[in-house]
């Protein structure tokens, strides 16, 4: 059996770290060597700038200069790189509880509701035990999954790690920065150039191999996207976790959304961060809105949307993850 997680900044955010582009783009304002152009845009309207891969897009329109672009571009992504940078090296793993995080990746199931685990025996009878591979695919820049598991590029045997463990053999094969890290590779972009406002700029090979991720990834002369792109068509299940699905990382989704017509199963945990309401009506509200919200940004017409609905499971405010019980 092939697990596949997909894991988003909310993951970061779980664990208190301050990773929002909103935290960082407080940050960014108030260093002396920020370009003043994108500081007084991001100023006027810095809710605006939440969705800062999509903003830079849009900002485009307002920069004539290949050159100009490419100079605040730097400047933003090198500021963004040691903002989290600073995060990662102050980020104490110990204080976090990694058997629990290594149960979470072989038992999703055990964080679903009732009703739900009772839809997820139904996937199961289709699944072969004998052995569970898991891979992540991380659209962090950060390395905090790495710190938490003591994954190292080499395949771990988690079965080891578990007091319980009813599997013979369970294994996380791979963790892929799919936007890079901190240190390497790191790409900060839009998905492709329709979201790049300034249509001249989208004819320029310079900007297009920054600023579009697929082609950030392709100038770097990786393999990335490709590899990906296997472990998502090779996988029996496949979870989200702290994912919005945004439209600057919508090849994945599209990727994941074909996935459903072999056969593969889903399920979307979802974080929400306005807890005030603990009701369970107001969870299903919200896991049926990320269920739609992922639907949205997939290739499928509405009939196929309804027809592998029943093939995706959504999972809001669980205790996946939920790792800081040791602090």
């Amino acid at each position: 059996m092939k697990i596949l997680y997909l894991i988003g900044n909310g993951f970061d955010l779980n664990l208190n770290l301050k990773t929002k582009f909103v935290h960082f783009l407080k940050y960014y304002c108030r260093l002396k060597k920020s370009d003043t152009t994108l500081v007084n845009n991001i100023e006027k309207d810095i809710l605006l700038w939440s969705d800062l891969e999509i903003s830079l897009g849009e900002f485009t329109y307002k920069i004539n200069s290949s050159e100009d672009f490419i100079n605040i571009y730097n400047n933003l992504q090198e500021s963004l790189s040691v903002y989290l940078s600073n995060l990662d090296a102050k980020f104490d793993f110990n204080n976090f509880n990694s058997e629990k995080f290594f149960k979470d990746l072989a038992f999703p199931n055990k964080n679903l509701l009732p009703s739900d685990i009772e839809k997820f025996k139904l996937f199961q009878n289709r699944w072969n035990y004998n052995e569970v591979i898991i891979d992540i695919i991380t659209f962090n820049y950060t390395k905090t999954i790495e710190k938490i598991t003591g994954y190292s590029n080499e395949k771990l045997d988690i079965s080891k790690r578990m007091n319980d463990s009813n599997y013979a053999s369970i294994f996380l094969n791979e963790i892929v920065h799919v936007h890079g890290t901190t240190d390497r590779s790191f790409v900060l972009g839009v998905n492709d150039i329709s979201q790049i406002k300034n249509k001249k700029f989208r004819k320029n090979i310079d900007i297009r191999e920054i600023l579009i991720k697929y082609e950030a990834i392709q100038s770097h002369k990786s393999q990335l996207f490709e590899s990906c792109k296997q472990k998502v068509e090779n996988a029996d299940l496949i979870c989200f976790f702290g994912l919005s699905f945004g439209k600057t990382d919508r090849n994945y989704w599209e990727l994941v959304g074909e996935q459903l017509k072999r056969g593969c199963n889903i399920i979307i945990f979802g974080i929400n961060e306005d807890k005030t309401s603990p009701l369970r009506p107001n969870s299903v509200k919200l896991e049926k809105e990320a269920i739609n919200k992922f639907f949205l940004q997939t290739k499928l017409n509405k009939k196929d949307q309804e027809k592998y609905k029943s093939n995706v499971i959504g999972a809001v405010n669980t205790k996946m993850f939920d790792l800081i019980d040791k602090i």
